[in-house]
This record gives C-alpha cells, structure tokens and sequence, in this order.
C-alpha cells in the first residue's frame, strides 16, 4: 500500500503560488502602463466635422497575453495534480487521471467516471466533485480560459472606467454613482460638430484592463478576476481537506 504525506496537495499549492507571482507580475505590469495615460480623447477633423474620439497613445504590452496565459495554466494544472493525488490516496493508479470538467451535470458522472478515470477515487471524494459542480460559473471559466489559451493569445481589453449618471440610472443604494466601464476601441468616435470645441488638445481617461469580451470573465478586471479564481482553487483544496483523511481514500497519511 503506498504512503502518503503530512503535507495535503502540496505541489498542486505550489503551481497557485506560481501564479499569485505571474499575477502578482502583471499588476506590476499594468501599473507602469496606466501611469502616464495612455488613452486619451482628442479632437480630428474629418470631412466637414469635427470629431472627439478616442486615442490609445500605446498599444497593450505583447507580454500580457503570455503572463495571463501562465497564470491560468498553472491554476488549471493544480486542479489535475489534485485529482491525481486524490487517486493515489485511494491506492489506485493515477494514470489518465484529472479533474474533470463537463458541459452539464448530466455529462459531469461520463466525464468524471469514463474519460477523466475519477472513479478511482474515493466515493466520498466522487461525490464532493459533483457537489462543486465543475460546469458552470468561474470554475468552468478557469477551464475554458486554459482552453483558450491553448489555441490563440488572451489578450486583454480596454476599458473606459466612467461613473455612471442620470442618463444611465444607476446607482447604488445610497444614490451614489455606480462606476462603468465602456469598451474602448482606438478612433473610435464620441461626438461631432460643425465647429471644433474649445479645450485641450487632448484629454487622457481612466481605464481598466479585462479579459475579452466575448469569453469566459468577459469585461471582468484581469488581475480582479485571476484572484478571484485564486481564491476558487484554493478553497477547493481546503474543501478536500475538510472531508477528513479517512473519506479522501485507503491509503494511510504519515
């Protein structure tokens, strides 16, 4: 019968730990980026108008998509090296083994069973899985952003971050202005007039950096939201660990 350590899920805590770095990088990233305004509004003449629209002065860091894509992949692959130790701790063999996702919870019992081999764990171990249900909401957006990831760059969006007003109606519970955030894309146009306005030649935005619209997390702040799923993976691993020894499997802890 193998042995198994103190220490629970250690490697898979240590791919996390690898991605609050990369995340960790990217903020720093981020930070430099937005410093000095890189979107601004400006005003250009175009046909008989005058046209505010909007300017990115520099274009988002190449790196970023890789960095997002390495943090991703690490908080994904911690979920299989969970799976496989789960497995092992029921001394069975972990080959072929990993946490499973599925489209449904229908398809969540083939999947988890028949392709991803988590029938080798322990039924108690089974039955929490289906309990996390790993087909919807962030859990299944960790997955498909990993897919993602596989077969083209993330590369993050621009947003405009504006507090909302009357026109907009909404606010929060106190009448405050909730905050917005508008997609930005480069020329875009704002406003025109036959005359061009008076102010400055350019006036910078604030804005927030977020995963594509479109995708899983569309819209959602990219550091916010790989913390989120940070948070997500973790307290899994914590969620396992509170089942107690005795229900993770046969295999002794020494």
């Amino acid at each position: 019968m193998r042995q198994h350590s103190k220490v629970l899920f250690e490697a898979s805590k240590l791919k996390v730990d690898r991605a609050v770095k990369h995340t960790q990088e990217l903020q720093s990233k981020i930070g430099e980026y937005i410093a000095p305004r890189p979107v601004v509004i400006v005003q250009e003449k175009r046909g008989d108008w005058w046209v505010q629209c909007i300017r990115v002065k520099e274009p988002i860091p190449k790196c970023w998509p890789t960095i997002i894509g390495d943090a991703i992949h690490n908080l994904r692959a911690s979920l299989d090296l969970m799976a496989c130790e789960l497995v092992r701790m029921n001394d069975e063999d972990d080959k072929g083994a990993l946490f499973p996702f599925a489209h449904s919870q229908d398809d969540l019992k083939n999947v988890m069973m028949n392709k991803r081999h988590m029938n080798r764990a322990s039924s108690s171990v089974q039955a929490h899985i289906l309990k996390l249900a790993p087909y919807k909401g962030e859990l299944r957006a960790l997955h498909d952003l990993d897919l993602t990831d596989k077969h083209r760059s993330l590369i993050p969006a621009l947003t405009q971050v504006a507090e909302s007003n009357i026109a907009f109606g909404l606010s929060d519970t106190n009448g405050n202005p909730i905050p917005i955030s508008i997609p930005i894309k480069d020329g875009e146009p704002m406003t025109a007039t036959s005359k061009p306005a008076i102010g400055p030649a350019e006036s910078p935005i604030d804005i927030s950096v977020v995963f594509p619209f479109g995708g899983p997390l569309g819209g959602v702040e990219v550091t916010a939201g790989l913390e989120s799923l940070t948070k997500l993976v973790l307290g899994i691993f914590d969620s396992f660990e509170a089942l107690g020894t005795a229900k993770l499997g046969r295999v002794p802890v020494t």
